[in-house]
């Protein structure tokens, strides 16, 4: 992974959240899959998909949920 930017901080003093940014090449599945070793949380967008039999969220998700080291919250798409 390759820094994209400096990091970020956000919030007031007493609860500072660190944001990194990277560009990588590839799927991004086994990317955030990675990413998530090293994270206290991870927080993907969610957009509706429907199909005959339900709603359903993207493949990358579904990894990320399944896979990853860190917990994940998934925020729909509004």
């Amino acid at each position: 992974m390759v820094p994209a930017g400096p990091s970020a901080r956000s919030g007031d003093s007493k609860h500072l959240t660190e944001v990194r940014a990277h560009i990588t090449v590839g799927g991004a599945g086994p990317h955030l899959i990675d990413a998530s070793r090293d994270a206290a949380l991870m927080v993907v967008g969610r957009r509706i998909r429907r199909s005959a039999t339900g709603t359903h969220i993207g493949p990358v998700t579904q990894a990320l949920l399944h896979h990853a080291a860190a917990p994940v919250a998934v925020v729909p798409h509004v």
